[in-house]
């Protein structure tokens, strides 16, 4: 079991970019390797305004709700429809089941807040109509596509599996796509900087937008398979788990992730072994008939590390169960809503833990193996209902 750095572009700046050796000629290439001439980019860079990150932060965000349906037609193409805020947790479901006065507390906060709270920004209240929503499909889409997983109750198979993964893998890649239409903009944050800031903020872009590009690449392709899984209506390949507690949980979330550690903190796999394609996994909390579900799946071989996720999770102890899945929320999903009288109730030392866990996996702090084995404080103890695998 290690605990060392994961993430190349992030931990290994050695990969980035170096200072140059003496300044380009003012019709050579910039250094930074915009591919702009130099007295276009980054000369007399340190003597303009300054780059203020929370106008462009307002940008990104606005972009953020608008795209696009992602649904493949049945011609094989995408739908060309204006996407509407397509909710990634059902409304009338898992987000009223823990929203008090139509209002739920959320971890998807913008830049300038992360800014303000030196990385560690408060969840943010939102109303329900808004909460878990991204521009990802048009409402005939949405609405039809995820009626089987939309009603008040659920019955899983592998179709309403796909569904959920197939709506997860959409939200990351919406986002992401946000993300690197936006690299240009990040790429000037080192305006008004001197010299030496300059290089090591491109230094850092550099490897921050080669990483997003390879994971961009690998979703996108993962996309038109997925697409094209759901017009044959395949799901051969779809495994998934369901457990279900005996009352509910005082969240909600939907994201993908590439589990890198077991329940026990052992090692899965090792994100900067770039010769290997990461192995993701859809993550879902929500609730049906008043019983919170934690919902994985992955399409691919059955036995692989993923199964090896599911089944360490599967391992930990029933009285343990919820209030470890609730935490592991915070450690991987930025889509996680919360019950804001729950929140409030927790002892500030927790909430700063909880908090301090939406960091893992990003610029500010690396991902810990010992983090999986937090458990965060229930109101009341949760049991575990029933449990539901695609391979028993």
């Amino acid at each position: 079991m290690t605990e060392g750095p994961r993430n190349p572009f992030i931990y290994k700046p050695q990969l980035g970019l170096a200072p140059p050796a003496k300044m380009p000629g003012v019709n050579e290439p910039c250094w930074c390797g915009s591919g702009v001439k130099y007295k276009k980019c980054h000369r007399d860079r340190e003597s303009k305004a300054e780059a203020n990150p929370f106008a462009d932060s307002a940008k990104m965000r606005t972009a953020s709700k608008k795209g696009r349906c992602l649904h493949p037609d049945s011609g094989g193409g995408h739908c060309g429809s204006t996407a509407i805020g397509s909710h990634t947790v059902q409304k009338n479901g898992g987000l009223k089941a823990i929203a008090e006065e139509g209002h739920v507390l959320t971890t998807f906060v913008g830049f300038e807040d992360i800014q303000k709270a030196n990385g560690a920004p408060e969840p943010k209240r939102m109303g329900v109509n808004d909460a878990s929503t991204f521009p990802g499909f048009c409402n005939k889409h949405d609405t039809e596509l995820f009626a089987p997983i939309e009603g008040s109750s659920l019955n899983l198979g592998p179709k309403e599996a796909f569904l959920f993964l197939y709506r997860s893998h959409c939200l990351e890649l919406a986002r992401k796509r946000v993300v690197v239409g936006h690299l240009p903009t990040f790429k000037k944050m080192d305006s008004g900087k001197p010299m030496q800031a300059q290089f090591a903020i491109q230094d850092g872009m550099r490897a921050y937008e080669q990483g997003l590009l390879l994971s961009l690449t690998s979703m996108e392709a993962e996309k038109n398979d997925m697409d094209g899984a759901l017009l044959s209506e395949n799901w051969a390949d779809v495994h998934y788990c369901q457990v279900e507690f005996d009352g509910l949980l005082p969240l909600t979330t939907t994201c993908g992730f590439y589990p890198e550690f077991d329940w026990d903190g052992n090692d899965l796999q090792d994100l900067s072994d770039l010769s290997q394609p990461g192995l993701p996994l859809s993550f879902t909390i929500t609730s049906f008939e008043g019983y919170s579900s934690a919902i994985l799946v992955w399409r691919g071989p059955q036995d692989d590390l993923r199964k090896q996720f599911v089944t360490s999770f599967l391992g930990v102890s029933d009285a343990e169960k919820a209030g470890r899945i609730a935490a592991f929320a915070f450690e991987v999903s930025e889509n996680t809503q919360i019950k804001p009288s729950w929140w409030v109730g927790l002892p500030s030392s927790v909430r700063e833990r909880l908090i301090a866990k939406t960091a893992h996996g990003t610029i500010v702090a690396q991902p810990e193996a010992s983090a999986m084995k937090d458990v965060a404080p229930l109101t009341s103890p949760l049991a575990v209902k029933s449990v539901l695998t695609s391979w028993a």
